[in-house]
């Protein structure tokens, strides 16, 4: 099987042959899932689409390693460059002073040009701004201008230097204590919310999803996305299965963690890098799935908090930016103080401690097996932490939620009540906003704050 990332050219891919071809395999997997059957289900169901992908998916070419030019780079850019070479090696053959000073003008006219270009690319692509550019956009050009200078610093390319330390990081080196995850199988529940998923919540689910890089399976969400009914049929069945057991795969709880450098940042720092999780695709749906589900209690029973803003339909920071920029206005007229604090809490994620995660669940009622296959999911993970040059063997990890997972968005963080406080909850890594409105006698403290 040539899987592994983007190896296949879904593009290109014939799925309609891939999909009937898949229909005619199935037949060979048992007609329902149980206990004694589910392993050689599940293994069987993988190698189906993996031994049909080989046949109606062709493979990628391997891509060239390049830099891309900078946003400013020109014909004369590459001319220039060329001469300081051409320069370089007449030097390194007959190291005359005449060569030497050939060279020197030729690198002292690449930094006069490429200086002078920088400055006047900068420039023009500032003037070409305007409150309709997107923001898409102007990210783009910004990373491009920030990039244009890459470091050469050797030890970077070292990663045994840093790598055991970010490992450290998102699995600290301890055993927890004995049963802490333990957990039972096969809960009796009469919750509707905990009834089998239906056809129509798994194609709800598979709708919007779009191909990104998978997991150590090597499988896209296309593979199921292109199926036909009747292999869906058989996929859901497992979820299913999976649901009602609280069982879950062993792949299905192994990210592979590839670390990305931070612009501007120490090579050497372990906090230096950004950590690129890649899960298995069906993990994934399996979460989109229980998403939904969970979604629509949170929002149907008022669980969530008025004040949260991220991670919920019709609402965005746009929303929170527009309150706060009423309060200013309000504040301002009434002519009262109004003091924002914003609170952005470092390695949230990382450090939930599942089952307290767990006890928040029961405490708001959520039906038990969705809370049960929410734990299971998310605990006793595996990551393998890997680099161009030097994979570390894998490690569990005890607490925290998986990076890139759309469940960890639902671990909200209890919001303390303060007299005359309004908090303002917003997305990515319990990014917080609160903003306080009061007269200035109102808190003996306000001198202190005012300071």
């Amino acid at each position: 099987m040539a899987l592994a990332g983007f190896s296949l050219q879904s593009s290109r891919a014939n799925w309609s042959s891939f999909a009937a071809s898949v229909d005619i395999k199935i037949d060979s997997l048992p007609e329902s899932v149980d206990e004694e059957n589910i392993v050689f289900y599940y293994e069987n169901f993988i190698k189906i689409l993996k031994d049909t992908a080989d046949v109606h998916i062709p493979l990628k070419r391997a891509k060239r390693d390049f830099i891309l030019s900078p946003p400013w780079w020109d014909e004369e850019c590459t001319n220039i460059i060329h001469k300081r070479k051409d320069a370089e090696m007449s030097y390194k053959i007959s190291m005359t002073h005449e060569n030497f000073l050939e060279y020197q003008r030729a690198d002292a006219k690449v930094k006069r040009v490429t200086s002078k270009k920088k400055k006047t690319g900068w420039t023009t692509f500032c003037e070409s701004l305007d409150p309709r550019s997107p923001s898409t956009l102007v990210w783009d050009r910004m990373k491009r201008f920030r990039q244009s200078v890459s470091s050469n610093d050797p030890t970077s390319n070292n990663p045994a230097v840093w790598l055991e330390a970010f490992a450290d990081k998102l699995a600290p080196p301890f055993v927890p204590c004995e049963n802490i995850h333990s957990y039972p199988s096969s809960l009796s529940s009469s919750d509707p919310m905990d009834a089998p998923f239906s056809f129509s919540e798994l194609q709800c689910a598979l709708s919007d999803l779009k191909d990104s890089s998978p997991g150590e399976d090597g499988i896209p969400y296309s593979f199921i996305v292109k199926l036909n009914d009747k292999a869906k049929i058989c996929f859901l069945n497992m979820l299913n299965w999976f649901l009602n057991t609280g069982i879950i795969p062993g792949p299905w709880k192994t990210q592979i963690i590839i670390p990305i450098r931070k612009p501007g940042k120490d090579p050497l720092d372990p906090n230096s890098y950004r950590p690129i999780a890649l899960s298995s695709s069906l993990t994934k749906i399996m979460e989109h799935l229980i998403k939904n589900r969970l979604e629509w209690i949170l929002e149907s029973k008022g669980l969530l908090a008025k004040s949260q803003f991220g991670f919920r339909k019709g609402l965005g920071t746009t929303d929170s930016l527009g309150i706060l920029s009423t309060d200013i206005q309000l504040a301002l007229s009434k002519r009262e103080y109004l003091v924002g604090v914003f609170l952005d809490i470092s390695a949230a994620y990382d450090n939930v401690l599942l089952p307290i995660l767990r006890q928040k669940l029961q405490q708001l009622s959520i039906p038990p097996r969705l809370t049960q296959i929410i734990f299971n999911l998310l605990s006793s993970r595996t990551i393998l932490v890997r680099t161009h040059s030097l994979n570390l063997s894998p490690r569990v990890v005890w607490k925290g939620l998986p990076q890139g997972s759309v469940l960890s968005h639902f671990s909200t963080i209890s919001i303390p009540s303060i007299s005359n406080c309004q908090w303002r909850v917003f997305a990515k890594s319990c990014n917080m906003l609160m903003t306080l409105l009061f007269t200035p006698t109102a808190h003996p403290w306000m001198k202190f704050l005012l300071a």
